[in-house]
């Protein structure tokens, strides 16, 4: 790493500021570093923008040694320096920080007391919480270890009634109660109910399972935790909830459940918690007068409770039967309307509704009040928001602006204008991202309601092919960056409840427009350009079948069959189905020849190639990867070119055949090295390391793998991390340092395993090989007890033991 800022330290000036600038220099994404640190995402966002203090003990710790800045004194005295202005401290100018490993393990162990919020997902609320201290007190009654140890708490109630804000206030007041944290699932956005456990495990973060089903991995890694889970809007997916709840509470004794939806989940041991209105009544202290007021602040900042507006705002809650959502609409009509006139609009409009004389239930009422405030929008903005109901699990500006504008009715520049007005009315929420960028969204009840209007519009089938262009086209021009260091992938994994949305589309039967042979072909597409998000996201089994029933339907010689074919044998090659695998490339290869792709045709000659590595056939697959290489040598693209020469160098290398596997390994780094591409460059000294300790010249293989770790370290590739930490491994077996390399190959089997992937047996065979002398040598009772020592450590920690 750098030994100095390329900037001067004075002119940071917070901490945020100088943390964002640190961890960009050391190339981590904000996930990267949360992890690293085990804070959330949220919090790491948080406190780049100066939102939250930091504390002094967690930098110290941990996020020193996150960012590569023990060795750069000055930087960690700005840094701690910054930490300590920002929570009104002072930082001595000759206070001495130090890294003691125990202090520091020490610390790691007990972060959990440092910051109470680092085992949580739950998202930051951009405004404030009114009443219900009464409903959380007893919530937290029931969930109460020495009192009520409710498994299955289930909070219930019509569309606006406020559960599940409740449901959030409540468990952020119990995070420190959970050993292992509390933790939002969002169920809102999954149309497919199979998609449910797939929800569960991405929220929790949980490796993707490889030859065990979702359901099974969860309860598995949940058998031993101490946690709640916060089970959001269940209610259209209610069936495949229950039954997924009900094997966690069976299997996993210390998890408890806190679930929200418009009906119990029917699971035994259940408790129901009807969600009550806000109180009403004249007083100005009311739940219900309390919430008007304060949304009513955040539209008209000058607004005010005065003796005269008191009664029309009690007059506009009891209209609205105490609901939180009907009420925070009300609101955020004072940009146009006086409180007088909202409570007499809301009396015509529901009498309008009744006849004059009946009382609406709760959920007419809620369903009034949305109807009273769309028809209240002007064309354009009812037109606006009927098309951004298309959109499943939020959206960017850029996509509203591309699937739902119009030159006619709402021209492009219009709709940022238009969708400040639908925030400002409370229609539409805006949510901040990890790094900035404004996402927006509807509520539940308001989303179903608007789509209803689409539909009947006769809208719905064009915006939904819209939709589907709109994301094929970016995921399109999102391939080629999807591991730059702000990667593309990320994009892809944010947006993948519109990804499943445009899948589900193109595989539809009576889709209006393009014919199924064309729509599913470009589904394949669709999935074919984001096709590491299915692979290495923790999607594997959801994509694996969605590109299943896409290839059954598009049985079709097209290049979209031929490349998804590939991408169907790659999740084969996940499940250790060779057969399968092998038989989705020799079909792509057919296909690819028969319609003169040389890119297709380069492709599956080396995944051919690679099924005869996994096979250890390397004499076979030399020949494959030589033709996929001339190919790509023909079509000059030297990315793959450098990618094939670095393959061939690792087969020539297992086949004994040293001297090739020199001469394409720099080969390789010749051209990664000339197109400053550190991530392969580090591969190439991966390689040459390799070479250089089977020539038994261990010093120079020591330098290469140490050139190699610091490069993967900067590029933070993960995978790449995990080999080197193995090839150490090896070289403390030569160095005769037994115990030290046993450490190493257990922090690398660790990390193996939390990145959810399968080593690959060729690379695999570079690195293991000398474990049994090690066991050997040391005996099994020291070497596994060496073995687990490195299970433990984190993945900086076993990079500095590593390079030691």
């Amino acid at each position: 790493m750098p030994s100095e800022t390329a900037l001067p330290l004075d002119s940071f000036v917070t901490f945020g500021d100088l943390l964002k600038y640190l961890r960009r220099r050391a190339r981590l994404t904000q996930r990267e570093l949360a992890i690293a640190v085990k804070y959330s995402e949220a919090q790491i966002s948080r406190l780049e923008q100066n939102q939250r203090p930091p504390d002094l003990a967690a930098v110290t710790a941990l996020f020193i040694p996150a960012l590569f800045v023990e060795d750069e004194p000055e930087i960690v005295s700005r840094l701690m320096e910054l930490a300590a202005h920002a929570r009104g401290e002072e930082f001595p100018r000759d206070g001495v920080v130090t890294f003691s490993r125990s202090v520091r393990q020490e610390v790691i162990e007990n972060i959990r007391t440092v910051e109470e919020g680092a085992l949580n997902n739950l998202p930051l609320q951009l405004t404030s919480f009114v009443g219900r201290e009464r409903e959380m007190a007893e919530i937290k009654d029931f969930l109460d270890h020495a009192r009520g140890n409710a498994r299955l708490v289930t909070l219930t109630g019509s569309g606006g009634c406020g559960k599940t804000r409740l449901s959030l206030e409540t468990a952020r007041g119990l995070i420190g109660s959970y050993q292992d944290g509390v933790w939002l699932i969002e169920l809102a956005p999954i149309s497919n109910p199979a998609h449910v456990p797939q929800a569960f495990v991405a929220a929790l973060g949980l490796p993707e399972p490889r030859r065990e089903t979702p359901t099974a991995a969860l309860t598995q890694s949940l058998r031993a935790k101490r946690l709640l889970l916060i089970v959001d809007n269940c209610e259209h997916v209610l069936s495949e909830t229950a039954k997924l709840v009900q094997e966690i509470l069976i299997s996993c004794p210390h998890v408890q459940v806190m679930a929200t939806s418009r009906e119990i989940l029917n699971v035994p041991g259940e408790i129901r918690f009807r969600v009550p209105s806000l109180t009403l009544s004249n007083d100005s202290d009311s739940e219900s007068t309390r919430l008007f007021v304060e949304r009513a602040k955040t539209t008209l900042p000058t607004f005010a409770l005065t003796r005269e507006n008191a009664s029309h705002i009690a007059q506009i809650c009891m209209r609205l039967d105490g609901i939180p959502l009907a009420i925070e609409l009300a609101a955020a009509r004072l940009t146009a309307l006086s409180v007088k006139e909202i409570a007499a609009r809301l009396e015509n409009s529901f009498q309008l509704l009744t006849g004059g004389s009946t009382t609406l239930a709760r959920h007419q009422t809620l369903q009034a009040t949305i109807a009273w405030s769309y028809e209240l929008l002007s064309e354009t903005e009812r037109a606006l928001l009927r098309r951004l109901s298309v959109f499943s699990g939020g959206w960017a500006l850029a996509a509203a602006e591309s699937v739902a504008s119009d030159p006619a009715l709402i021209p492009v520049e219009n709709i940022l204008d238009l969708l400040t007005q639908l925030v400002n009315k409370s229609l539409v929420i805006v949510r901040w991202g990890a790094r900035g960028e404004a996402r927006y969204a509807m509520l539940q009840t308001i989303h179903d309601f608007v789509q209803e209007k689409l539909r009947t519009s006769g809208e719905l089938d064009s915006l939904r092919a819209r939709h589907f262009d709109f994301f094929l086209r970016t995921a399109e021009e999102a391939e080629p960056r999807l591991f730059d260091a702000e990667s593309s992938l990320d994009w892809a994994e944010t947006e993948i409840d519109n990804l499943r949305a445009a899948i589900a589309w193109s595989l539809e039967k009576e889709a209006a427009g393009l014919p199924s042979e064309e729509r599913t072909g470009r589904g394949l597409q669709l999935m074919a350009h984001v096709w590491p998000l299915w692979l290495y996201r923790g999607y594997l089994t959801e994509g694996r079948e969605s590109m299943k029933q896409l290839l059954a339907v598009h049985n079709f010689p097209t290049l979209a069959r031929a490349r998804a074919l590939l991408l169907r044998a790659d999740f084969a090659r996940a499940d250790g189905d060779y057969t399968g695998q092998s038989a989705f490339i020799k079909e792509s290869l057919s296909l690819a020849r028969t319609l003169g792709d040389k890119k297709r045709i380069a492709w599956a000659l080396m995944e051919l190639a690679a099924i005869e590595s996994d096979h250890h056939h390397y004499a076979e697959a030399i020949p494959l990867h030589l033709e996929s290489l001339q190919l790509f040598r023909e079509l000059k693209d030297e990315l793959w070119v450098c990618r094939l020469s670095y393959f061939l160098a690792e087969n020539y290398l297992a086949n004994g055949d040293l001297e090739a596997a020199r001469s394409y390994v720099l080969q390789g780094l010749d051209i990664s090295r000339a197109a400053k591409d550190n991530w392969h460059v580090a591969y190439g000294l991966e390689g040459l390391g390799n070479l250089e300790r089977l020539e038994g010249r261990l010093q120079q293989a020591r330098a290469c793998y140490g050139e190699s770790l610091k490069l993967r370290v900067e590029v933070m590739d993960k995978v790449g991390i995990t080999y080197l930490l193995k090839a150490f491994a090896q070289l403390a077996v030569l160095d005769g340092q037994f115990e030290r390399s046993a450490i190493l190959w257990g922090a690398a089997e660790k990390l193996h395993q939390s990145l959810g992937f399968l080593p690959t047996p060729l690379r695999e065979r570079f690195y293991t090989t000398l474990i049994p002398n090690a066991r050997e040598q040391l005996g099994e009772k020291s070497f596994t007890e060496a073995w687990n020592r490195g299970r433990v450590m984190k993945m900086q920690e076993a990079i500095e033991f590593a390079l030691k």
